[in-house]
């Protein structure tokens, strides 16, 4: 009896494993080709320089072509990315030969004000405060990947002189534009 039972275990187990062969020699194989692209995020601005000229104290300037005064030198932002991005701006305070005039909401002694409007499309600015503390605007503005409809904006500045100074050199303000994946 125990004979049989071993003989039946061993026909099954080579039942089994024929069939395991039989289907190996029937399998067929085919390839998957993956291809990956790098993401890459970047941001170009030209013209990249903005001369407000000659201003008196608590006088204004923009680069807005259609509200007087108006040097009309506004600066196109051109996302060079192969994704849509995020574009924020900051400003630096106003450096000069001996004091700093501060970024404020408001112009006062030795502090100016900066605004700017970055637009997608044609239309009148929307002026909005670069942020006091330098730091980048809350504000973000999309802009789609290279070759799509439009991956540019037109970024419009203006300057709000401080009340007064006892410094009357030439001032610098840097504005940075951050690039960030949308």
């Amino acid at each position: 009896m125990k004979g049989k039972k071993f003989l039946a275990i061993v026909g099954i187990f080579s039942l089994a494993a024929l069939s395991f062969g039989l289907a190996a020699i029937g399998a067929t194989s085919a390839d998957v080709t993956a291809t990956v692209t790098p993401q890459v995020v970047s941001v170009s601005v030209s013209d990249g320089a903005v001369n407000y000229g000659i201003l008196n104290f608590s006088e204004t300037n923009n680069t807005f072509n259609g509200t007087a005064p108006a040097l009309g030198d506004d600066q196109l932002i051109t996302n060079g990315s192969n994704v849509p991005i995020n574009i924020q701006v900051k400003s630096s305070d106003a450096t000069g030969s001996s004091i700093t005039w501060e970024l404020g909401a408001a112009p006062g002694s030795n502090i100016f004000g900066h605004q700017y409007d970055i637009d997608t499309g044609a239309g009148p600015a929307t002026w909005l405060d670069f942020p006091a503390s330098n730091d980048y605007s809350g504000t973000a503005v999309n802009l789609t990947e290279t070759g799509g409809i439009d991956p540019s904006a037109t970024m419009d500045l203006k300057l709000l002189m401080p009340t007064g100074s006892a410094d009357t050199s030439t001032h610098g303000v840097t504005i940075t534009v951050l690039a960030t994946e949308s």
